[in-house]
C-alpha cells in the first residue's frame, strides 16, 4: 500500500504522501480499537444477569484473578466473553468484505507524471 501511495504521486510529493498514508493508517487503527473496545463492553454488559458482574468478566480475562471466581460461574462467564469476541470478529469480517468489494469496483487512479529522467 505504501509503495502504491508513493508511486501514484509526483516525485516532490512522495514524502507528503508517505506521511499522510502513515497518519491515516494510525488514525484508523486508533479509531477501530476504540470502536471494538466499545462493542466488547456493550455486548458484555448486555449479556450479564445476576449474579454475574462486569468485575467477574474482568477477573476472568486475567489468569491470576480467574482462580478466585466460583467454578460454577466460569462456564457462563466464558460464554459471555466468547459471544462478545465473536461479535467483534463478525464485524471485522464485514469490514474486510466491504473493503474487498470497494477494491474490486474502484477505478485505478491516473498516475502523476514524474520529473527527471
Amino acid at each position: 500500500m505504501q509503495v502504491s501511495l508513493q508511486d501514484g504521486v509526483r516525485e516532490e510529493l512522495v514524502g507528503i504522501s508517505t506521511t499522510f498514508g502513515l497518519l491515516f493508517r494510525t488514525l484508523g487503527q486508533t479509531f477501530m480499537s476504540a470502536i471494538f473496545g466499545a462493542v466488547l463492553s456493550l455486548s458484555t454488559i448486555s449479556q450479564l444477569r445476576a449474579p454475574l458482574t462486569n468485575r467477574m468478566i474482568n477477573q476472568l480475562t486475567d489468569a491470576s484473578t480467574a482462580k478466585s471466581l466460583p467454578a460454577t460461574l466460569i462456564p457462563q462467564l466464558r460464554t459471555i466473553l466468547f459471544n462478545s469476541l465473536h461479535l467483534i470478529m463478525v464485524i471485522g469480517l464485514g469490514i474486510i468484505i466491504c473493503a474487498l468489494v470497494i477494491n474490486f469496483i474502484r477505478k485505478e487512479p491516473a498516475k502523476q507524471p514524474r520529473g527527471g529522467n
